[in-house]
């Protein structure tokens, strides 16, 4: 029910805050970014000791009103919005070595987005993936794990989120400790995020192969590696 109200909220504009989304956002979380994320890893002791910039972030994301974005605005939004969710969760449990040490850190535990409160999945699967099915995403959302791809030090900008979305999905195919050649190249290693998430990657070893420079043939066994749930602490 929750899901459908905000995929409904997300696709009208109808959120029922009375902030609108502006750059100023951006800006604040482009600062925050470039102070606590360096190489993808986040210095969570560092926005643990001093939470204020933080909560900024999440005041505005609770208060803000899509109504006037576009598609690519609303994207971006909810993109930032997440990993903002994702960094915010870690830090309410902080000190810890995971988030999958944290109970219902993905599908309990509760953000305010827009006036209305989900947890991390509604978000993901039941927004975000609902309205906008771009496999690009998987890139894009960060879970605070080493397993996942590195979080982009800045924020996602409507005017330019389909341009960062291919960057960081080319960061991710190009990473060499993301996507392992071994023997020659005849075997790759994959995260097992293509294989919860096989469904949207239909013509993997295309899309490999298209996303990497060409450094993955079509030709190679694929076999999955385990996902590494340690915390992406810098």
């Amino acid at each position: 029910m929750r899901i459908t109200l905000l995929l409904l909220l997300v696709s009208t504009g109808l959120f029922t805050s009375n902030a609108q989304v502006d750059n100023s956002f951006y800006r604040k979380l482009d600062a925050f970014y470039a102070q606590h994320v360096s190489n993808g890893k986040v210095d969570y002791k560092a926005i643990h000791a001093d939470q204020n910039d933080l909560r900024e972030l999440v005041g505005i994301i609770a208060h803000s009103d899509c109504m006037d974005l576009n598609n690519a605005g609303k994207k971006a939004w909810l993109i930032n919005a997440y990993n903002v969710s994702v960094i915010h969760g870690i830090i309410k449990d902080y000190p810890t070595d995971s988030p999958m040490n944290i109970k219902g850190f993905f599908d309990r535990k509760i953000h305010n987005l827009g006036g209305e409160k989900y947890s991390l999945n509604d978000i993901e699967k039941g927004v975000l993936y609902k309205q906008f099915p771009d496999s690009r995403l998987h890139f894009a959302l960060v879970c605070a794990a080493n397993g996942c791809p590195p979080l982009l030090d800045k924020a996602f900008r409507p005017v330019s989120v389909d341009k960062q979305l291919q960057e960081v999905t080319l960061l991710a195919l190009r990473d060499d400790n993301f996507v392992r050649l071994r023997d020659n190249s005849t075997v790759v290693e994959l995260p097992k995020i293509f294989e919860w998430y096989a469904s949207d990657f239909p013509n993997l070893k295309s899309y490999l192969n298209r996303n990497s420079g060409g450094r993955i043939p079509d030709d190679v066994t694929l076999t999955y590696y385990d996902y590494d749930w340690s915390l992406n602490q810098r």
